[in-house]
């Protein structure tokens, strides 16, 4: 499912490399968390913390505000990334399934992948709709 178009979100630049901790800490519900804090308090240092950065200022920050602001809210930038799947639909918080012991990586995979897939399909189908 990695490689597949329900895996993917065009995001700002320097975003992936920070966020990620360069592949140390690559988990897109904590990624969603720390979104969700920022829409709810418009509070740059949670986009600092999320990027690994020391500086509300830096560039990485900076691009990642513009971006973010660009949706306007949670819900919007939940559904122009075709997000819903990550998100419990009572109470619109991402659904967490990073692993916290080695006992729940196959849970993770098995979550992720069927998330992923579903992502997928819903935005092939939107796809479909102009082709």
């Amino acid at each position: 499912m990695y490689h597949t178009i329900g895996n993917f979100i065009p995001v700002p630049p320097y975003f992936n490399s920070s966020r990620s901790n360069f592949g140390e800490d690559d988990y897109w519900d904590v990624t969603l968390s720390y979104i969700k804090k920022w829409y709810d308090t418009h509070d740059n240092n949670v986009i600092t913390a999320l990027l690994h950065k020391n500086n509300p200022n830096d560039k990485a920050v900076f691009c990642c505000v513009n971006w973010l602001s660009w949706f306007g809210t949670w819900t919007n930038f939940i559904t122009m990334n075709y997000l819903q799947d990550f998100i419990n639909p009572k109470t619109l918080v991402p659904i967490l399934f990073k692993p916290r012991t080695a006992r729940d990586t196959t849970a993770f995979f098995k979550t992720c992948s069927t998330l992923i897939e579903r992502r997928g399909k819903r935005m092939i189908e939107e796809l479909r709709k102009y082709c």
